[in-house]
C-alpha cells in the first residue's frame, strides 16, 4: 500500500482503516472480536487487511468497534459490532457475538453523507433525507421517542422532513449528533449532560432534534465526546458543551449550554 493513494483514514475504538485511490479499504487493529476489520473473520491483525466486497468506496466513517463506508454511488455498507443494531439491517440489538457483521453488509442507496457516533450511526441521502439507527438510549437516533433502546434499521428524524439537511456529524466516541442546515442554522440531538446539545439547559437528553441557541451562519460543524464546534461565516470558531480541560477555547474551564465564541480568531 503506497500513503500517496491513502484518500480517507478513520481510527475507532481499537481499530483504523484507509479508503485507497482505487476505492478499497484496508483495516488493522488490536481487537477484531466484533468483526471491525471486515476481513470475515474474529482474527486481529497488527498490520492492515482487505475489507471485503467493497469497491468504489469514496467515504469511510469509524465507530467505536464498527465501520460504514459509502461508495462513488450512493451504496452505503456497514460492520462490526451490532450489538446496539449500528450495521443497520435490520439485526441486532443483542450483545451476542452471533449478531456482528464480520464482513460489509450493505444497507441503504443514495448516500451522500455518512457519519458514526458511539454505538450509532447517521446518513443524509441525495433526496435530502436525514436517517439514524443503532443505540437510541440517550435519544442519539432523534426519532422522538426513547421507547426503543435499539433502532436496527435506518429511521427518519423527527422532524426534519421539511428542513434542508446538508451535513450531519456524530460525536465519535459520543452519544449526541447535530445537522447543519442550508439556512445556517444547527440542529442537535441525543445526550447533553454537559449541555452539548447547545439549548440553554443540561442534563436533559433530546429525543428529536432541536435548534442550537445564540447561532447562525453556520459554515461547518464539528462534535466531540461531550462538545460540540461551529465555525460561522465571518470566520468566527464558536463552542458548547463540556469543557472541564478547556476544549471550548473561551479562556474557562466552565461548561457552556449556550455557544460561546472560541477566543483568538478573527
Amino acid at each position: 500500500m503506497d500513503v500517496d493513494d491513502i484518500v480517507d483514514i478513520q481510527s475507532g475504538g481499537a481499530h483504523s482503516c484507509v479508503v485507497e485511490a482505487a476505492g478499497t479499504i484496508q483495516c488493522w487493529g488490536f481487537r477484531n472480536g466484533d468483526g471491525e476489520l471486515g476481513n470475515g473473520t474474529m482474527e486481529m491483525s497488527l498490520e492492515p487487511v482487505d475489507v471485503l466486497g467493497l469497491e468504489d468506496v469514496t467515504e469511510i466513517s469509524a465507530g467505536a468497534f464498527f465501520n460504514c463506508a459509502r461508495t462513488r454511488s450512493g451504496r452505503l455498507a456497514c460492520w462490526g459490532d451490532n450489538g446496539d443494531g449500528q450495521i443497520g439491517d435490520g439485526t441486532g440489538g443483542e450483545s451476542s457475538w452471533e449478531q456482528d457483521r464480520h464482513a460489509p453488509a450493505f444497507v441503504l442507496g443514495d448516500v451522500e453523507r455518512v457519519t458514526t457516533g458511539l454505538h450509532f450511526a447517521c446518513a443524509l441521502t441525495a433526496s435530502g433525507a436525514l436517517l439514524c439507527w443503532g443505540n437510541n438510549g440517550r435519544g442519539s437516533v432523534g426519532i422522538g421517542s426513547r421507547e426503543r433502546q435499539y433502532v436496527a434499521s435506518p429511521e427518519p428524524l423527527f422532524p426534519t422532513t421539511e428542513i434542508e439537511i446538508v451535513d450531519v456529524v456524530a460525536a465519535r466516541m459520543g452519544s449526541h449528533a447535530c445537522a447543519l442546515t442550508g439556512s445556517g442554522a444547527v440542529l442537535c440531538w441525543g445526550n447533553n449532560s454537559a449541555g452539548q446539545v447547545g439549548v440553554g439547559s443540561s442534563s436533559v437528553e433530546f429525543e428529536a432534534p432541536v435548534e442550537v441557541r445564540d447561532i447562525d451562519e453556520v459554515t461547518g460543524i464539528t462534535l466531540g465526546r461531550a462538545h460540540t464546534c461551529a465555525i460561522r461565516s465571518g470566520r468566527e470558531v464558536w463552542c458548547w458543551g463540556k469543557n472541564d480541560q478547556g476544549q471550548l477555547g473561551d479562556g474557562t474551564l466552565e461548561d457552556r449550554d449556550v455557544p460561546v465564541r472560541v477566543i483568538g480568531f478573527d
